[in-house]
């Protein structure tokens, strides 16, 4: 009777860890398509309507997803990044108020490339990611038989 009890306990502890590592990949790619689609809105921004950049950041954060309105806002990061992926990022929210308009359109041109590169990455990754649970319960009851 024990031995069920063990399997049980570990095919639940490998589905549960297979869904904490699928919903993060689904948060990273939602913050990426976020970011992509905030740096096509703010290149709109710069060329037509010029809203102060605040005042854009709160209309944008209500319309996005909540990891990345929480960045915006508060520059709270939720999602793991890996540390050239961070250093864009930051790199592009440093030099937002401190290029004229013609650069700053460059600027958030050249950053749209990369962003868009890296949310197609990460989208791979999210399609991959529906196997994890997956893989988490195999793993756990191997290691329950293991355990047996």
């Amino acid at each position: 009777m024990l031995d069920i009890v063990i399997l049980i306990a570990c095919s639940l502890c490998g589905f549960a860890i297979g869904k904490y590592l699928e919903r993060r990949a689904r948060m990273l790619t939602s913050f990426y398509s976020d970011l992509t689609k905030y740096a096509e809105l703010l290149a709109l921004n710069v060329e037509s309507k010029q809203t102060a950049l605040p005042l854009f950041n709160e209309r944008f954060a209500e319309s996005c997803g909540e990891s990345f309105g929480e960045y915006l806002l508060q520059n709270k990061l939720r999602v793991k990044l890996v540390p050239s992926q961070k250093r864009s990022m930051e790199e592009f929210f440093a030099n937002l108020g401190a290029l004229g308009s013609r650069e700053l359109a460059n600027h958030i041109a050249y950053y749209k490339a990369i962003f868009s590169a890296q949310a197609k990455e990460c989208s791979d990754k999210s399609t991959k990611a529906a196997i994890y649970p997956k893989l988490g319960i195999l793993l756990g009851v191997s290691v329950g038989i293991l355990l047996i």
